[in-house]
């Protein structure tokens, strides 16, 4: 009778070990011009890639305006975007991949 009463107690514990784990991993991320932005992090839902902008580094390196033109072409490109995970490379050309969450 001891060992399924152990076991049921290791079992819960578990799981509270996972579920804290879990919150760990999770944010809120911010929306700017409509679009959710994923900066070195992909979104814990399920999601549809539509497509992937890039932009080389102009005369500003900065990351505004980087993200503000991703922005803009996959708003302009896909219409239906509502997030991007951008991913920038130092010195060669960044990307975001555009994606739609799956309901």
């Amino acid at each position: 009778m001891k060992r399924p009463i152990i076991l049921l107690c290791c079992s819960i514990l578990c799981s509270f070990a996972i579920l804290s784990e879990e919150k760990k991993r999770l944010a809120q991320p911010d929306k700017i011009q409509g679009i959710y932005i994923f900066t070195d992090s992909t979104p814990v839902d399920d999601y549809e890639l539509l497509g992937v902008v890039k932009t080389t580094v102009g005369l500003s390196a900065q990351y505004e305006p980087i993200r503000d033109k991703m922005i803009k072409r996959a708003r302009k490109n896909y219409p239906e975007a509502e997030a991007i995970i951008i991913r920038m490379n130092r010195g060669g050309t960044d990307r975001g991949e555009v994606i739609k969450f799956n309901d």
